[in-house]
């Protein structure tokens, strides 16, 4: 296979995996135009040439001159003999808040129309890349204070009628937009040619309408404050145990603060006054015991306090001591309770004869 098909196939191959990868806009769209600015703003230009080179010694650097082939206000690329002779970099300001879902960010560049500003552009080839430090503007400054930047993830520009340049810039974008992200919001623009290639392409600046942009994003769903109470659960109607304690079921009597108490319950002293082994007091809107812990309260909000202190062996010989008393009683007389006339002698016989008989004393 030739060189030129062997490209061919790389770039084909590029282009199909580029369309599969989910957030990246597949097409620029065709709505951008130079001069208008959609959902983003510029903050600053500037642009750096080769000749400038700063040498090693500041004292005795050469002033900055302007190519007089780049027009005032101008943004040029250039490339000699295939390697970067001009480069510009332009920082945005987006009006999508971080998390926000990109859809699709196109950057628009319109060539300018001055005389010599532009040479060999029918060759020419840019490359828009991601900026990785913070960078101070400047026009035809210094070779060495060029902005770092990273081509592994750049955007190729597409020619279009009356000179027109567009740039999808949709995964930077996502990047800029990602949470917890610190990426400088800037591309610089850079030739993408090999020896011996030659060109320039000198774009108007954002004074003469030269750039336009556009950002499609949809805003980032909002999130619940966790530390906020969730007013479903456990509210002030004790539809789930709360204080209000008319929640559903035996649980919501239960558990609510101003439930009913079953009747046979006995009367319930107050939460700080039931024993230790009853198990913590339940708090209003707080969770329904378990149900020994229940069976447990109510055993002992029942049991009267002068039970308290008499031993559980001594209480079961209670009823049985009853019921021997109940049976003598009836064995004592026939009416169910002792006869005292078997016992009195002398004046106190004589008294009860003469009181049955009906006489006076």
């Amino acid at each position: 296979m030739s060189t030129r098909r062997r490209r061919a196939a790389i770039a084909l191959i590029g282009g199909l995996a580029l369309l599969t990868v989910p957030g990246v806009s597949q097409a620029a769209a065709p709505d951008v135009t130079p001069g208008t600015l959609s959902g983003v703003s510029v903050v600053k230009t500037g642009w750096w040439w080769r000749v400038n080179e700063t040498p090693d010694q500041p004292a005795a650097a050469p002033p900055a001159v302007a190519p007089p082939n780049a027009p005032s206000g101008t943004l040029p690329v250039a490339a000699a003999v295939g390697d970067p002779e001009k480069i510009f970099a332009i920082e945005f300001a987006l009006d999508a808040e971080p998390g926000a879902t990109v859809t699709s960010f196109v950057l628009a560049l319109k060539q300018s129309g001055a005389t010599a500003a532009n040479a060999n552009q029918e060759s020419a080839k840019i490359i828009a890349c991601p900026v990785t430090e913070f960078w101070a503007d400047g026009q035809a400054a210094p070779w060495k204070t060029q902005p770092l930047f990273d081509c592994g993830a750049s955007a190729a520009g597409t020619a279009g009628p009356n000179g027109v340049w567009t740039f999808d810039l949709t995964s930077m974008a996502s990047t800029w937009l990602a949470p917890g992200s610190s990426a400088p919001t800037s591309v610089v623009l850079v030739e993408q040619v090999e020896a011996p290639a030659t060109f320039q392409v000198a774009f108007d600046g954002p004074a003469a309408n030269g750039v336009g942009a556009k950002l499609v994003s949809t805003a980032a769903p909002a999130t619940t404050d966790p530390s906020t109470p969730d007013s479903s659960v456990g509210g002030s109607d004790g539809s789930a145990g709360g204080s209000g304690g008319t929640g559903t079921g035996d649980l919501g009597d239960a558990g609510g603060g101003g439930g009913a108490v079953p009747a046979d319950a006995g009367a319930v002293p107050d939460a700080g006054a039931v024993p230790g082994d009853a198990g913590a007091p339940v708090a209003a809107g707080a969770e329904t015991p378990t149900t020994a812990g229940q069976a447990q309260a109510v055993r002992s909000a029942g049991k009267l306090p002068i039970f308290d202190n008499i031993p559980t062996a001594a209480l079961f010989l209670i009823p049985v001591v009853l019921v021997a008393a109940y049976l003598m009683m009836l064995a004592l007389g026939p009416a169910g309770e002792p006869t005292l006339t078997t016992v009195r002698r002398g004046v106190s016989r004589a008294l009860e004869t003469r009181r049955a008989a009906g006489g006076q004393l």
